[in-house]
């Protein structure tokens, strides 16, 4: 037994007891139950219990009766095809229909999916901070990292080992030191008190309220985390998109057997799929698309 999801609802009174098993097992527990013999298996692939974990993980609104626009039959085949798609779970800042992902990643119970913090114009930003009394002036392009823990424990993000690998060489540093990383969102809601700073042009400050380096995640959370890269000699996001590689985020897990520290290689898309998010336009112009394809969450 994993944890309790408390928020499953149950029917009828004579499945309370078998339904407040399955209550205290995570997903994988549950299909391992579904192998024990028929009886087990017809009572875990229940309907409600699967509807109630996959609004839960992916923070959906439709309603129990609406699973064929899901894509399913079942709710436990919603559950596994939005597993398999890495769906991006819904809320603040992850609304598919305007936030393509760029980059996903997957490892041992952790799921990982990169967005831009758009600019109007779709150019790189350029901010200014004050260093040994001089004022220093940097070009950086703001990525979002979504990351959900799916393990069965909690998980530890240390933001200030993360990297960025960039292709032929090219290097970018996260800019730690002159702009933490921000948690946007926490399980799809702004973080509370909330005071952030957001860009709205192309020159401009950046708020160091909610600021952290590392971030503890319980089961199912999920997490919107700002950072900013900086990109020298580029002056389009897509300057910077093609050339990143992938984003390495380093993850420690606790389980009772001792700690398991690992990384999640995050990759981006390949760059025939990222200008089909951007049309360059006369006059040297930049546009964001915002349109859907496979690639969306």
């Amino acid at each position: 037994m994993i944890f309790c999801f408390s928020w499953i609802v149950f029917g009828t009174e004579e499945d309370d007891l078998v339904n407040q098993i399955l209550s205290y097992l995570d997903f994988r527990s549950i299909l391992k139950a579904c192998e024990t013999c028929a009886l087990w298996s017809k009572m875990c692939q229940n309907d409600q219990v699967w509807y109630a974990l996959t609004k839960y993980r992916w923070r959906i609104k439709y309603r129990m009766a609406q699973k064929k626009f899901c894509g399913g039959t079942s709710w436990l085949q919603v559950y596994s095809n939005f597993a398999q798609r890495q769906r991006l779970p819904r809320g603040k800042f992850t609304n598919s229909n305007i936030n393509f992902v760029f980059a996903r990643g997957r490892k041992d119970g952790v799921d990982c999916w990169v967005t831009v913090g758009h600019t109007s114009n779709c150019k790189v930003s350029h901010f200014s901070y004050s260093a040994d009394g001089q004022r220093i002036a940097v070009q950086a392009i703001e990525l979002r990292l979504v990351i959900q823990n799916v393990c069965q424990k909690s998980i530890r993000v240390n933001f200030s080992s993360l990297k960025m690998v960039m292709k032929r060489g090219q290097k970018s540093q996260l800019l730690m030191d002159q702009f933490e990383p921000a948690l946007l969102a926490l399980d799809g809601e702004p973080p509370s008190p909330l005071h952030l700073t957001l860009p709205e042009s192309e020159h401009q400050s950046v708020s160091k309220n909610t600021s952290l380096s590392e971030l503890e995640m319980k089961p199912l959370q999920f997490a919107v985390v700002r950072l900013f890269f900086e990109c020298p000699n580029c002056t389009f996001e897509t300057d910077f998109l093609s050339r990143a590689a992938a984003m390495v985020v380093p993850v420690q897990a606790t389980y009772a057997t001792g700690i398991n520290s690992f990384v999640v290689v995050t990759k981006f898309v390949n760059e025939n799929v990222l200008w089909d998010q951007y049309a360059e336009l006369p006059g040297g112009f930049m546009l964001l698309h915002n349109k859907k394809d496979s690639f969306h969450a």
